[in-house]
């Protein structure tokens, strides 16, 4: 790594198990490095091959990497912050890769614009029926909330989302360690502190739906109940915000709320204990009208009946 050259944007790419995708991800990404642009691997304790494929790429002084026991998403993705110089941060997910010519795009949008928080237009790359479709956002963008009531799950995916390093480091943003579903909190605590904000107007990345294996698609009572811890722990962020909009955080708790019910979705495919026990974690929500409503329509139909209308609600819309 040189250290006499100032670097305009960090891409960190944590890495746990991809063997079968990694070597795709950091093509896509060392063929458009340039001077201006460092990329950090976090190798998080990988247990197959992806290190061996690692290995290959590593020789570029544009490139760092970082080894530590596995500690899971969101240490590896702080331990790449924490080593992070460039002004701009973006996560990319090691089974996921770059649009070809992307790079070059986005460090011109980077020199031209002073916006703390970028949404980017992106690629979905369907693993079930191997098609592909563009997420395009065309929409007038003066604030944060406009992100918010206009953009599908914004509270999910970082790669989503290209972040200043400084307004990070300002609001002292991190990833909750232990975490299961981290971008919820993560992206929430960048939105509540009103980062002046921007549009691509570019795809930028191409991201893999329905991949056996990866995090997003594993179903467990554990990462249903780190959805309840996070909106917890966002709660009590908001509570302790001395600058409250009110207006934002209705918009925040909105989206929290469908994150809410979506993961409610899958509780039909847990046990009937695992079922129980998230039951019994759902009374926590009753201070909350909105959550209070669920509570009392698990209480009259059940979890299992209530986990299967939400399933059966999502598949008639998508």
């Amino acid at each position: 790594m040189q250290n006499n050259r100032e670097i305009l944007l960090s891409i960190i790419v944590p890495v746990y198990n991809v063997e079968d995708y990694i070597e795709e991800c950091l093509n896509s990404i060392v063929s458009q490095l340039n001077s201006k642009v460092e990329l950090i691997i976090v190798n998080d304790g990988t247990e197959d091959r992806s290190i061996e494929l690692i290995s290959h790429f590593i020789k570029s002084p544009y490139i760092q990497l970082i080894e530590q026991s596995n500690s899971g998403l969101a240490a590896a993705r702080n331990a790449g912050f924490k080593m992070a110089t460039g002004n701009y941060i973006y996560f990319v997910d090691s089974d996921d890769y770059i649009c070809e010519g992307a790079i070059s795009k986005l460090l011109n949008l980077l020199y031209e614009t002073k916006s703390e928080l970028i949404l980017t237009d992106f690629l979905m790359l369907d693993e079930n029926s191997n098609s592909m479709f563009s997420v395009f956002n065309e929409f007038e963008v003066e604030q944060p909330i406009d992100f918010l009531n206009k953009v599908k799950s914004p509270l999910s995916h970082v790669w989503k989302y290209v972040v200043n390093r400084g307004f990070l480091m300002r609001h002292n943003i991190s990833f909750r360690h232990g975490a299961l579903c981290e971008d919820l909190e993560w992206l929430t605590k960048i939105y509540l502190n009103k980062p002046s904000v921007s549009l691509t107007g570019f795809n930028l990345y191409v991201y893999r739906k329905n991949r056996i294996g990866s995090i997003m698609m594993t179903v467990s009572e554990k990462r249903l109940k780190d959805v309840f811890m996070a909106i917890k722990e966002i709660d009590k962020y908001i509570s302790l915000n001395q600058k409250r909009d009110v207006q934002l955080e209705k918009s925040i708790k909105k989206v929290l709320f469908k994150e809410f019910l979506y993961s409610l979705s899958f509780v039909c495919y847990l046990t009937s204990d695992e079922q129980k026990r998230i039951k019994n974690n759902i009374y926590v929500f009753q201070k909350d009208y909105a959550f209070l409503s669920v509570y009392y329509m698990v209480k009259i139909i059940g979890i299992l009946n209530f986990s299967k209308l939400l399933n059966f609600a999502k598949k008639i819309k998508n």
